[in-house]
């Protein structure tokens, strides 16, 4: 929405205009779907219908109010436009689910487990419930009661309403008032639908069922039981993620169903379970962890012993969510006693379900008997699989404990990064110290992949084989090289949290300390086939993944034997049918599912055998008929007839195919396996060249703890550019630049930047600049000067009102006369105790002050002029307000300067307004300062448009060829703390609620915005620099966080910005690097990173200058100085 728009809307939250765009949008598909109103779209005609009345009910009082203001202030052209959009979207699949999933950020949709059904699937599931419940239920007539009770936007109320007599009664319910408002809209008819009712509640505690009969019951607007049909989609979160007060209560109120670290998968289907009438059809898709994770172990016992299962959907590792990673099923029962068999469908592995010819065909069919889920983990095999089971739990078989009565895990070190080094370091250091490192990647079928890779291993191995840490002594008289490298990091080594007595060059945990002596096969945690290997020896140590330690007289060649044994694929079959499966066809096996498995008994001969063939594969790994010649010992073993063998192998096969069995294993993707919130990015991982550092006097030490991260291969890009010291700041503008010097902005940079990037990046004739962090719009009023058209946006409502006065087209003989008339005027001072921020204006102003201020303010706005003419005198008196308080802006915060006690005022002398100051002569000298700038200034009749929105989230629906701009500092500066006067004498803000959302939804440059829990980003450098920030008790413990928001809000920037860029865009982003607990932030460095992964070309780094540090950071960490910087990019396209 442009700055032309009416001012009412003006004082609107971009929030909040995102937000009723998406309601008008809505709302205006539910009325062209009604064919009710006529073709001039009018307004209060949509929202005096009682239809849309209803729907509108279902939104917060203050919400409802104002989106109707917003709605009929709507210019013709403006509702126009959505409109178009309507007719546009009107064929997609289901057009409320698009407006639902971009009404939340990506943020708010992973805390609030929001996953749209595709209409499709609330088809299938929506048919099924309603064909089983006709079958169950026959001579019964109707289903009376329906529901879906996490409706989401309404796509299962949709369905069912298509599907059913208008008899039935169809019940709705969310906790998101704006999903039930979508809701209402998508099943709105012309009239009132009295059989659908949808409102705003938490199924889990508002529709709780009792198990007491309360005496005296106020009647129910949604039933809290006795459902005919429940479908559904319930959000996918985990206990967790939950606030620890709501989770407590969930366990409270579904004590029997609920069990450790549960997701709200559990608590759903018992609630559903329960609020079902007898007979009644419960179908929801669901997570399918519960099946096979320790907390579903109650809930599956409850549906396998108290229900009917009749069907379960298992999708596998196939995602049939747009855009999310889910592991899914769909699961319907019946409340109704357990009567014979399930039916199971499940799909090969890697199906594309974005393919709609691909949906549902591929499945393949089985039965099980529903005795069979009596035991948890649920196992949904059937027929031939799990006739192949059956043999390998056959009790004459050996559990692979019997075998290996030890599974053990890594060693915890706490600072891998120093205690594993590479093979440039590990040959300065003692051998007896230093045992080979190896990871997942290094295991291969039978072969361990040769590491350069050494850990540091300061213990020593006692007669009784106990293992306690060297003395500090020992290692320095000893080991002296490995000593003193270790102690070149002790300061970050002692800051680890280690086991009581322990030395500061210890492992962090004293688990497993034997593992490197210990013979063993090792196991890599995932996997995308059955890949063990032995290391006989005992000299391999590793940090993830298991090792198998057999009996201590178990000869070296029978690990190699039992490593190839498990390689095998009649072993894969049965580990895969025993782990968790993840996509792509990997899989991943934990202690508890090794726990499980099956070995062989084998006899003399073959046992012989086995171990002659393990030899062989050693060196000749790839050799598949002696591969299959050991399979065929194992499957016999097992007694596997021939047509098992053959089922397994095509089982398998159509595995490989999309798991990339053949150990070229990417890196990036294993990482991506182990971690979904971090991104898989096409590039390699970051590894900094420390011979290629722009900071070479840094020890070691130094860099290790205060520069984990340096992106040292854009230091190439680097241009040393000294002259632009000053231009990368407001300071230039403030030397009687006409109009850019009419407000201070400190947070700004010069004309004379913009003049100079324009030339940098060769704008051409009919080009068009964006500044999407306008600020007080230098960028727009340097390209109106120049005669280029552009356009800006920000999210503070002051800066877009600035900016636009600052570009506006002024008629100078208005504005003398208007001056002549302020020379005459002499307001009546006045006092208003309804300001916005009064404790802040008053400790800012003398009393005096302000209520000259406030009468020179409302003489203003009773002249009879043009608004815009208003606004600029307005402008000229916000612009004096600094030189007439007691303030100075400073920072993020303000220097008083009636503070006697402050040593730095005195310093900088600056003098104080007296109180009984008349203020009209400073008030009228720079009205007439504007007014000569305006005369002697040379704006060119040139496109420029402003915007007020979030850039974080939102872009203008206008293309750019340009981009210069600075995004917010990441320097926890709450710019909007020096704007409240501004805000509250303009009335651009009407409330203190306003005022905390447009803080919060800020960039999170500031700890005020509105930060996550955990402090983790999605890039995985900065989650790096953020683990090696350590606070002191001084420092906001927000930071980390604040961080991790920060570089995200930049990706997400950079990201939306494409939509925006015509093919051949160049762009330019002024930055300033930082430090937080000492740890350098390289601001410049990550950006170019992000934005390459994104797309985009890095083209050079113009480093402006390197500013020292504050005086805390330099005493206690000495001092690095750190850059800022011009990051130019180009966009292809």
């Amino acid at each position: 929405m442009s700055y032309t728009s009416t001012p009412e809307l003006n004082k609107l939250s971009s929030t909040e205009k995102k937000a009723y765009k998406s309601y008008g949008l809505a709302l205006l598909i539910a009325v062209y779907e009604m064919e009710l109103v006529n073709k001039d779209y009018d307004q209060e005609q949509i929202l005096n219908l009682d239809s849309i009345k209803y729907c509108l009910e279902a939104l917060p009082k203050d919400t409802r109010e104002k989106f109707s203001d917003w709605f009929i202030q709507l210019s013709q052209k403006e509702v126009v436009q959505l409109m178009d959009e309507v007719i546009k979207v009107q064929n997609t699949d289901y057009i409320f689910n698009d407006i639902a999933e971009s009404f939340y950020d990506a943020d708010e949709q992973k805390r609030r487990g929001i996953v749209l059904t595709p209409k499709w699937l609330a088809n299938y599931i929506t048919n099924k419930a309603i064909t089983y419940w006709n079958q169950l239920n026959a001579g019964k007539g109707i289903p009376k009661k329906v529901a879906d009770l996490s409706c989401g936007a309404g796509v299962f109320i949709k369905e069912l309403q298509s599907s059913l007599d208008t008899k039935s009664n169809i019940y709705g319910v969310d906790i998101s008032h704006d999903y039930v408002f979508f809701t209402r809209l998508a099943t709105v008819s012309d009239k009132i639908t009295k059989n659908i009712i949808i409102h705003c509640l938490d199924t889990l505690t508002d529709l709780r069922v009792k198990e007491q009969i309360e005496l005296f019951q106020e009647e129910e607007i949604i039933p809290v039981n006795n459902y005919d049909i429940i479908v559904g989609n319930p959000p996918y979160v985990r206990s967790q993620q939950l606030d620890s007060g709501y989770s407590k209560i969930i366990k409270d109120y579904y004590t029997e169903f609920v069990d450790g670290n549960f997701d709200l998968t559990v608590p759903f289907l018992a609630h559903t379970f329960k609020a079902l009438s007898d007979g009644g059809i419960g179908a929801l898709v669901v997570s399918s962890k519960f099946m096979s994770s320790k907390y579903g172990k109650k809930i599956c016992s409850v549906l396998a012993k108290q229900t009917r299962i009749l069907e379960i959907t298992d999708f596998g590792d196939g995602q049939v969510f747009p855009k999310k990673t889910t592991y899914t099923c769909v699961i319907i029962f019946a409340k109704l006693p357990p009567n014979g068999d399930i039916s199971i469908y499940k799909f090969p592995p890697g199906l594309k379900w974005d393919n709609k010819e691909s949906y549902l065909k591929d499945a393949s069919m089985s039965v099980i008997p529903q005795k069979q889920l009596e035991e948890h983990p649920w196992n949904l095999t059937s027929g031939f699989h799990e006739e192949i089971l059956k043999k390998f739990i056959d009790s004459s078989n050996p559990k692979l404990t019997d075998v290996f009565p030890r599974i053990i895990q890594g060693v915890r070190t706490g600072a891998n990064n120093i205690f594993v080094v590479n093979s440039k370091d590990n040959d300065l250091l003692e051998s007896e110290t230093m045992y080979p490192y190896i990871d997942g990647t290094n295991i291969r079928r039978v072969n361990i992949k040769k590491t350069d890779k050494k850990m540091v291993w300061p213990y020593k191995l006692n007669q009784d084989e106990s293992v306690t840490p060297l003395t500090e002594t020992e290692l320095k008289e000893k080991f002296y090289n490995t000593w003193k490298y270790l102690n070149n990091y002790k300061t970050v080594l002692s800051d680890r949290k280690l086991e009581n007595g322990a030395p500061w060059f210890s492992y962090s945990r004293t688990q497993n300390l034997l593992l490197p002596k210990l013979r063993k096969i090792l196991v890599r945690e995932m996997m995308p086939s059955a890949q063990f290997a032995a290391d006989s020896q005992g000299e391999f140590i590793f940090s993830s993944g298991y090792g198998l330690v057999g009996s201590d007289d178990m000869p070296n060649e029978e690990y190699h034997m039992w490593a190839a044994i498990l390689s095998t694929p009649t072993m894969e079959f049965q580990l895969r049918f025993n782990s968790t499966q993840l996509h792509s066809g990997w899989f991943r096996i934990l202690k508890q599912h090794l726990q499980r498995i099956r070995l062989i008994n084998l006899s003399k001969k073959q046992k012989k055998e086995a171990i002659e063939i393990s030899k062989r594969l050693i060196n000749d790994s790839n050799n598949e008929k002696l591969w299959d010649k050991l399979d065929l010992i194992v499957a016999q073993a097992f007694n596997l007839t021939e047509s098992m063998r053959d089922e397994i192998k095509s089982f398998l096969e159509s595995i490989h195919a999309v798991s990339k069995p053949n150990y070229e294993i990417n890196i990036k993707e294993n990482k991506q396996l182990q971690n979904d919130k971090i991104e898989d990015y096409s590039n390699s991982e970051i590894q900094d060249n420390i011979l290629d550092t722009v900071y070479p006097d840094l020890t070691n030490e130094q860099r290790l703890k205060y520069m984990p991260i340096e992106v040292t291969m854009y230091n190439k890009y680097h241009r040393d550019r000294p002259e632009l010291a000053q231009l990368v700041t407001f300071k230039k503008n403030k030397e009687n630049t006409p109009i850019h010097s009419w407000y201070k902005y400190t947070q700004g940079y010069s004309r004379d930047l913009v003049q100079l990037l324009l030339k940098e990046l060769d704008v051409k004739s009919g080009e068009k600049v964006y500044d999407p962090f306008m600020g007080s719009g230098t960028t727009l009023l340097t390209c109106k000067e120049e005669g280029i058209r552009s356009y800006g946006a920000d999210i503070s409502p002051l800066m877009t009102w600035i900016t636009k006065l600052k570009v506006e087209d002024w008629n100078t003989t208005k504005l003398n006369k208007i001056l002549k008339t302020m020379d005459k005027a002499n307001p009546t001072p006045c006092k208003e105790e309804n300001l916005l921020f009064m404790n802040y204006l008053e400790k800012a102003f003398a009393p005096e002050i302000l209520s000259q201020i406030i009468g020179w303010r409302n003489w203003i706005n009773n002249q009879e002029l043009e608004k815009k003419y208003k606004d600029f005198l307005l402008l000229g008196l916000i612009s004096i307000l600094e030189e007439i308080s007691f303030i100075r802006k400073h920072g993020s915060h303000y220097r008083y300067l009636n503070n006697t006690e402050s040593v730095g005022l005195k310093k900088l002398n600056i003098n104080v307004i007296d109180s009984a100051a008349n203020i009209k002569e400073i008030f009228i000298n720079k009205i007439s300062k504007m007014v000569q700038d305006v005369s002697i200034a040379n704006l060119k009749k040139t496109e420029c448009n402003v915007y007020t929105l979030n850039s974080r989230s939102e872009v203008p629906s206008e293309n750019a060829d340009i981009i210069i701009t600075s995004p917010p500092y990441l320097n926890r500066n709450n710019y909007f703390s020096q704007q409240k006067a501004e805000l509250s004498l303009l009335g651009l803000i009407s409330s203190n609620e306003e005022y905390k959302n447009l803080v919060k939804t800020s960039y999170r440059s500031h700890v005020e915005a509105e930060l996550e829990k955990e402090p983790i980003s999605k890039i995985p450098e900065v989650n790096k620099i953020i683990s090696s920030v350590v606070l002191t008790e001084n420092n906001n413990p927000k930071i980390p966080h604040m961080i991790a928001g920060y570089f995200d809000d930049l990706q997400q920037t950079l990201s939306k910005l494409k939509q925006n860029l015509n093919p051949g865009a160049r762009l330019a982003f002024v930055v300033g690097n930082s430090r937080w607990g000492g740890v350098v932030v390289p601001v410049d460095h990550l950006l170019a990173l992000i934005a390459e992964r994104l797309g985009y070309k890095l083209d050079r780094i113009l480093v402006a200058r390197y500013k020292g540090n504050s005086p805390q950071q330099m005493k206690r960490y000495g001092q690095i100085k750190v850059r800022e910087s011009i990051v130019l990019l180009k966009w292809e396209g």
